[in-house]
């Protein structure tokens, strides 16, 4: 039996009857072809020129003899008239004109292989390459289709018992005779098939799964089909969707077919985090907004204009870009709407458009990924996107269990956000007097005796409304219990650190503190909520706790 990409395909592709005839040929090919074959199903992929952008029904792999791409049509009858159109009659006798199948194959068959040839492994590799086309539910039209359309690159109904056979019969008819090996087989599914599953390496970043290989949910299946055919795209979402999840895999894929990838954001915490779980390669530069402005002026000679007036960066980073250009091929943002919080309202030329200088760092038509929170109630606002942008919606809670996400819920407008998160207990809420940061200190050491009870000490963080908050405690009698910096794995300290810090990041368990802070900024709350996967203990004043119980 053949490895699957996807394994199991989504409900929502099975349920759709367009897609009968390519749901069909999926499970024939499961179960007719060796296992040294890996099928992927919906492939496409991007070039920098866009000269080698394409798709394909089916890309088949065997280290035997190459890659075979297929095109699939559906209908009760395909043919192609006197003047070279192609027309199908559906199973409801409708017909209509379709692309040409023969072409479509020949062309993702060609483009693909020049894609492959850009990817590090195979760039001096011979990559033996045939097309085929499947029409699961069309009798055997005994002739050729014309010129370019032999009957011997086609299956038919009948070929559907034996469709394995018929595919090799195919190959071998186109084939050159040479075999594709197994390590280029393997690097060339490494490229293409992951889009579908997501190793363990980043399911410790999402840490409910961190026992098991994340898998993409329909919709992120969705959505990432979507990533690799669109050079602009916006991803939204609410908390602990899996954008970050995504962002991750977009920037890891793109530096392993050898484009030079920015993957930037707003926050040096998350950034730092990002960078030591991920690791940077030759092709990946991990780095905030700040840090690429930095890097631009001193590669510019614009050293001397840094300060610390951040928001003359992007205008900085722009003069720097007419002096040296532009040197990326893929530039990501994640948390973006952060990036619009600092003032999207300013023309390109003026610069202070955060994302529109971050678009001008790609060399050439480029790719541009933004992912960024939908929640209108803390980010709302006018958000302008670049031109041409393919607009996606993440809508399932991965994260936070199904108490934190209906707490969170109460704090979020926007599109559908559900949850398919576990069952956990139920968020705790510790009230103290109002300005008495005795009471405050000894509820936080209460309360964090109780958790660590069940939740190891480096899964757990206090989290706090405010630095000036944070330093008060930190130089307390209690003090010396936490550290403020990220390194604590070897120590017992519990890490704190301020909602806004830790924005991007998150935690089994956290402990969130304020001092009348919740109700003046439904940001803080709704991030601050939103960084606990399990267990969340909110300590407040009588306004921050009033805030939490009555939020909608």
């Amino acid at each position: 039996m053949a490895t699957m990409y996807p394994d199991v395909l989504p409900d929502s592709i099975v349920s759709d009857p367009r897609r009968r005839a390519e749901v069909d040929v999926y499970r024939t090919l499961a179960n007719s072809l060796p296992a040294r074959c890996d099928v992927l199903y919906s492939v496409g992929w991007l070039s920098l020129d866009g000269v080698s952008d394409g798709e394909a029904d089916f890309v088949v792999l065997d280290p035997d003899r190459g890659l075979l791409v297929i095109e699939v049509k559906g209908g009760i009858k395909v043919w192609r008239d006197g003047g070279g159109q192609w027309w199908s009659e559906s199973h409801g006798h409708h017909v209509n004109d379709i692309k040409d199948p023969v072409r479509q194959a020949m062309s993702s068959k060609h483009q693909l292989v020049r894609k492959l040839k850009t990817l590090p492994g195979l760039r001096d590799q011979w990559i033996p390459a045939a097309h085929a086309v499947i029409l699961p539910a069309v009798s055997d039209s005994g002739q050729d289709m014309g010129p370019d359309a032999p009957r011997s690159i086609f299956a038919f109904a009948p070929d559907m018992g034996d469709l394995g056979n018929k595919i090799f019969e195919i190959w071998d008819y186109q084939g050159s005779g040479k075999s594709l090996g197994q390590k280029n087989a393997d690097t060339a599914r490494k490229f293409l098939a992951p889009s579908f599953e997501l190793s363990p390496k980043w399911g410790q970043m999402l840490g409910a799964a961190e026992q098991e290989i994340v898998r993409l949910t329909e919709t992120q299946f969705n959505v990432f089909e979507a990533i690799g055919r669109n050079r602009r795209i916006a991803v939204y979402g609410g908390a602990g969707t899996g954008k970050t999840l995504l962002a991750i895999e977009k920037a890891r894929r793109s530096a392993a077919q050898g484009l030079r990838t920015l993957f930037t954001c707003f926050n040096r915490p998350l950034r730092d985090e990002l960078a030591r779980k991920i690791g940077e390669s030759e092709f990946l530069e991990i780095l905030t907004f700040h840090q690429v402005c930095a890097q631009y002026a001193k590669e510019s000679g614009l050293n001397e204009k840094l300060g610390g007036n951040y928001d003359e960066y992007p205008k900085i980073l722009n003069e720097a870009l007419g002096i040296i250009g532009p040197k990326y091929d893929v530039v990501i943002v994640d948390e973006a709407q952060d990036f619009y919080q600092q003032g999207n309202n300013a023309t390109v030329d003026g610069a202070t458009d955060w994302i529109a200088v971050l678009e001008l760092c790609l060399d050439g038509p480029g790719i541009f990924n933004v992912f960024l929170d939908s929640n209108q109630l803390v980010y709302g606002g006018e958000i302008v996107l670049p031109d041409e942008t393919t607009v996606w919606e993440l809508t399932e809670n991965l994260r936070n269990s199904r108490q934190i996400h209906g707490l969170a819920r109460r704090m979020y407008s926007g599109s559908i956000f559900g949850t398919a998160g576990p069952t956990g207990p139920e968020p705790v809420l510790v009230q103290f007097d109002d300005g008495d940061f005795d009471m405050l200190l000894d509820r936080l050491v209460q309360e964090l005796s109780r958790i660590e009870q069940t939740v190891d000490v480096d899964q757990t963080v206090v989290l706090v409304s405010n630095r000036s908050l944070l330093n008060r405690i930190l130089e307390s009698k209690v003090g010396g219990r936490f550290t403020s910096t990220p390194e604590v794995s070897h120590s017992r300290l519990v890490k704190m650190d301020t909602i806004a810090r830790f924005k991007g990041l998150e935690s089994s368990a956290v402990l969130l503190i304020g001092m009348g802070d919740f109700a003046e900024s439904l940001e803080a709350a709704y991030v601050g909520v939103t960084r606990a996967r399990t267990v969340l203990t909110i300590i407040g004043q009588r306004s921050d706790i009033e805030f939490i119980r009555t939020a909608k």
